[in-house]
């Protein structure tokens, strides 16, 4: 990390690393200070964008938990314009009292995947969650079949397999490419957008949370 302070990073898997658990997906680097497609871009500790995340709620204070991919992250907006940072700010002018945002999103983040972001960290006292819906979030993860490389439900993992391929001289012709699932990454039992979301529904219908669908 001291090698990338402020410097200006293109590459997404420059600054993305695996999960743990795995379902998960991805984080961003833990405390990131560089500027990433010309913008200023920031992490916390837990590897995403914005400031720390506490369990503990001061009383008083509205929470909201965002659970994305690129467009909810960020992507290629600086730390002040991130829309949830934007939104923080609109409703405490609004409802005259303390806001947090919580951003819990990364780019390329399959339904799935978020799935297990929201099961991870749902017990952070949220009284909303934001549920941020893209086109490309569309994709059955079950089916095994051949398509371009760069049209997996997971564009972080591809950012990442690039990487590691081209390291490994073994990344020549990207229309060659096939994805096929990860056995054991993705969960049978949500393994695609109707189910995922189903999911979630589940674990926010058992803490009495109300989610908000954000489509674009």
């Amino acid at each position: 990390l001291s090698e990338l302070k402020g410097q200006k990073v293109e590459d997404a898997a420059k600054i993305l690393r695996p999960s743990v658990p795995p379902q998960a997906g991805f984080r961003f680097l833990s405390h990131l200070d560089v500027f990433f497609k010309g913008r200023e871009f920031k992490t916390n500790s837990l590897g995403f964008r914005g400031e720390e995340f506490s369990k503990n709620k001061r009383e008083g204070v509205l929470r909201i938990g965002v659970v994305g991919d690129s467009v909810a992250s960020g992507w290629g907006v600086g730390t002040n314009e991130v829309y949830s940072h934007v939104l923080e700010k609109l409703l405490e002018q609004e409802c005259k009292t303390e806001v947090e945002i919580f951003n819990l999103s990364i780019p390329g983040q399959s339904a799935s995947q978020e799935y297990f972001v929201l099961r991870e960290f749902i017990n952070y006292n949220f009284d909303y969650i934001i549920l941020n819906y893209v086109g490309n979030d569309w994709v059955d993860e079950s089916v095994e079949r051949p398509r371009d490389y760069f049209d997996s439900p997971s564009y972080a993992l591809n950012f990442l397999m690039v990487k590691l391929l081209s390291q490994l001289g073994e990344f020549k012709d990207r229309s060659s490419m096939e994805w096929r699932p990860v056995v054991g990454v993705v969960d049978k039992r949500i393994n695609n957008l109707p189910a995922a979301y189903e999911a979630m529904g589940q674990l926010l219908n058992k803490r009495g949370l109300k989610a908000l669908v954000l489509m674009d």
